[in-house]
């Protein structure tokens, strides 16, 4: 009886390590990565951001430029592969980008930070088969660093938040209100000074509305937040 009882504890501890091995197989798996591929065989690019713009099911990648200075857009095809890139038809340093449907067609539109020969905010509609078109921008002076779409308000229509360089006292978070059909009727915003180098959204104390971080710079900088 003995026997028997010692032949199954060390049967269950056979189990137990064999179990902990398979586990740490499973987790120790390196990930693979494939041979690097490049969408532009140059240029200076400091924003990226990734969405399906033409509703294949695909990822599209869409990149901003400093030099040449301008939005290129790559059309994924679901297997790796890109499109050859598609320029948005204007010149600028391109400091950041996101996406959403502003005007509420179905489609993910563009909406950026841009300096040097264009400056503000730059809003740009997506329209069927691929085509663009400028949308109206909630301010085209002063200079952005960062940009961050969310419905701020909850009224079910997107909004854009912009982090302002400007200087210490025309800068500040800017927050453009939506109204579902590509114009911004509203400008409002939790502070107008101070440099803010990015911005993020969260809904930090769950009452349901998303509130701000920014992070600050020069004099003042710090990292902020606004209920």
């Amino acid at each position: 009886m003995v026997f028997f009882r010692l032949l199954l504890l060390w049967i269950g501890l056979l189990g137990i390590i064999i179990a902990g091995c398979a586990q740490k197989k499973v987790t120790d798996r390196q990930p693979a990565w494939s041979k690097e591929s490049g969408l532009a065989t140059s240029g200076n690019f400091r924003a990226v951001a990734l969405s399906d713009l033409d509703n294949d099911g695909n990822m599209d990648v869409i990149g901003g430029s400093s030099f040449p200075g301008t939005v290129a857009i790559w059309y994924g095809d679901g297997a790796g592969g890109m499109s050859a890139p598609q320029y948005l038809p204007f010149t600028g340093d391109v400091r950041s980008i996101a996406v959403a449907d502003f005007d509420e067609n179905g489609l993910k539109d563009i909406v950026l930070c841009v300096q040097r020969e264009s400056s503000g905010i730059m809003v740009w509609l997506n329209q069927p088969e691929r085509r663009w078109v400028r949308g109206v921008s909630p301010i085209e002076i002063h200079s952005y660093e960062g940009v961050k779409t969310a419905d701020v308000n909850g009224d079910g229509h997107m909004d854009i938040i912009a982090a302002n360089i400007t200087s210490d006292i025309q800068g500040g978070i800017q927050v453009w209100l939506g109204d579902g059909k590509g114009a911004w009727p509203v400008e409002s915003g939790p502070t107008i000074t101070g440099v803010y180098m990015d911005v993020a959204l969260a809904d930090f104390n769950h009452d349901g509305f998303l509130d701000l971080a920014a992070a600050g710079w020069g004099i003042d900088g710090a990292l902020r937040v606004w209920l």
